[in-house]
């Protein structure tokens, strides 16, 4: 076999989704036919072609192909992972509607080259771009970020993107991201700088960007006392011509047991409201539509516990509550691994709190019906 071929690797993975919702009763919205109590369910078969080729000790080539076929529909806050899409400027997902709610879509979700030029590291294509610590709330992802319930966040979502990321030893590190949306100029241009000084042990990274015409300001803070880690994220958003808003979140991860950790994070942002009569408008507002934000409240909090229980198998518990509503979402979760090369996961979310009367919100998380998950994926 030639040198170049040697460097090919082909990988991948299956997955199954099923997805069970209970709507609750709405009288008003089932006699206008836009809401049922039946139960609904949705299922879906994800597969992804993973193609990694290295061109050269300091170059390589990646590729991936996700292709899903789902069936009916459940309700989520978040994507279940199957060919998830993002906002892209090359044209390359695909969508077929077959029959009785059935739909087959596919996407390139990775195709980058990725290489070092001294002491920086240049890639260029469809590539996840991320930024932050924040675990429920994440204040400076700001392209393409899971929601709380995404079911399936192995992979983010890949946006056309150049970065260079340039090392200045074991301290410092300089990252650009200049990444498009679409074809509209300057409404789907983003443009990140983060810049990362590791002090001790504490990392501190400074972020500017101009993400959709609208300059962006942000700090990051992660490092640790003794045992107990801690992070704090915060972003200062200018909009041309909207009143500036900030969003921060101050975190937590910590093991009280050698089996169990436990994570917990408070967050603000001052573009939300604590009246659910106004959230309905603020659904509709592009940045919630986008799903670059997906809570409308104003103060939060979240905490979870994982513990595993055996070497094979890992329980969770999460919850996520709007403290002025006040209202909740409950996800229990249960992980097993099936081999080295399977697992199953279960688990589901349960809205707490005064639910909607017609189109009329009570409070933000008790509108959110329960919904459970079973997945099953294998990687080869």
């Amino acid at each position: 076999m030639s040198p170049l071929l040697a460097g090919l690797l082909l990988a991948g993975d299956i997955k199954t989704f099923t997805l069970l919702s209970l709507p609750y009763e709405n009288e008003e919205l089932e006699a206008l036919g836009l809401w049922s109590t039946e139960l609904q369910s949705q299922s879906a078969l994800d597969a992804r072609l993973k193609l990694s080729w290295r061109l050269h000790p300091s170059w390589r080539f990646e590729v991936h192909k996700a292709a899903s076929l789902v069936n009916g529909q459940s309700f989520s806050l978040g994507n279940n992972g199957v060919a998830s899409t993002a906002e892209e400027a090359l044209p390359l997902s695909w969508f077929v509607d077959g029959s009785g709610g059935t739909q087959l879509r596919g996407r390139v979700d990775r195709l980058l080259l990725r290489g070092e030029l001294g002491p920086a590291v240049l890639t260029v294509g469809r590539q996840p771009v991320g930024l932050g610590a924040g675990l429920f709330f994440t204040p400076l992802d700001l392209v393409s970020p899971f929601g709380p319930a995404a079911i399936d966040s192995e992979y983010k979502p890949g946006v056309d993107a150049v970065r260079v990321e340039v090392y200045g030893g074991e301290r410092f590190e300089q990252t650009i991201v200049a990444a498009a949306l679409g074809l509209d100029g300057l409404e789907d241009l983003v443009l990140l700088s983060s810049s990362r000084l590791t002090v001790g042990t504490t990392d501190l990274s400074l972020v500017l960007g101009e993400v959709r015409a609208e300059e962006v300001v942000g700090l990051s803070v992660s490092g640790g006392v003794g045992a107990l880690g801690l992070h704090g994220d915060a972003s200062l958003t200018l909009p041309e011509d909207e009143d500036p808003f900030v969003r921060a979140v101050a975190g937590f991860t910590a093991m009280p047991e050698p089996k169990g950790t436990l994570m917990g994070e408070l967050y603000v942002q001052s573009l939300g409201t604590n009246d659910p009569a106004e959230m309905l408008a603020l659904y509709t507002d592009p940045r919630w539509v986008r799903g670059e934000l997906w809570a409308v409240g104003r103060a939060y909090a979240a905490v979870s516990y994982a513990r595993e229980l055996s070497p094979l198998v890992n329980a969770s518990l999460a919850v996520i509550s709007n403290v002025e509503d006040p209202s909740a979402m409950l996800a229990p979760g249960l992980r097993v691994s099936v081999s080295d090369e399977a697992e199953l996961s279960a688990g589901a979310y349960v809205g707490l709190g005064r639910r909607p009367e017609g189109l009329a919100l009570k409070s933000e998380l008790g509108a959110l019906p329960t919904t459970a998950f079973l997945r099953l994926g294998a990687w080869w």
